[in-house]
């Protein structure tokens, strides 16, 4: 299955593919269980921009009254990856 959601261009968020070490290394690092869905959505492109970069919102926020901004989604790496970030573990953990 082929996801439409990846932008073709250059994309410095684009990850090299991301393999089931990588996954079980980040889950144990963070102390968290990642989403399924996002893991599937990783095994196509390792992250990267994505096409439909707008998700509707009831809340105003800094970008719109009626949507939050998201051009992409961060893959699993030693750079730039999610393994940057800082998460709360119990977010995931539900």
């Amino acid at each position: 299955m082929e996801s439409k959601i990846w932008r073709d261009d250059a994309d410095e968020y684009k990850l090299e593919p991301l393999n089931v070490a990588m996954g079980k290394k980040a889950q144990d690092k963070l102390g968290i269980t990642l989403p399924e869905l996002y893991i599937t959505i990783l095994k196509e492109q390792n992250g990267g921009s994505i096409k439909f970069d707008s998700y509707p919102s009831d809340t105003p926020n800094s970008w719109a009254d009626d949507h939050v901004n998201v051009n992409h989604i961060r893959g699993i790496g030693k750079e730039n990856s999610i393994l940057d970030s800082q998460i709360r573990s119990d977010f995931f953990s539900k």
